[in-house]
């Protein structure tokens, strides 16, 4: 009788750590967008680019710090909540300086 132990094999899915790193990219480059087309007068895209552009700051914003608490502060969840943080200083100062 064979006794060995028979590996599972899980699927392939990013772990927390790299989410909240990608989250906290995607804040990064939403927030540049928002600039982008808020503070030049010559970026005036269609609505629909806009709201396509405009989609990481909420997803940014709320995803970040809830895929850093699941990722038991590891080094790439680290940076990416550094990257949020970042983003978030910047978009108040957006706000503040735009209105």
């Amino acid at each position: 009788m064979n006794l060995q132990a028979h590996h599972v094999r899980r699927p392939v899915a990013p772990d927390a750590g790299t989410l909240t790193l990608v989250l906290g990219a995607l804040f990064v480059v939403a927030t540049g967008f928002a600039y982008l087309v808020s503070l030049s007068a010559d970026v005036n895209p269609p609505d629909w680019v806009r709201v396509v552009g405009l989609l990481g700051v909420p997803l940014g914003f709320f995803g970040t710090p809830v895929a850093f608490v699941a990722a038991r502060h590891e080094a790439r969840a680290r940076a990416g909540l550094a990257l949020f943080a970042a983003a978030l200083v910047a978009l108040v100062v957006l706000l503040v300086v735009a209105g």
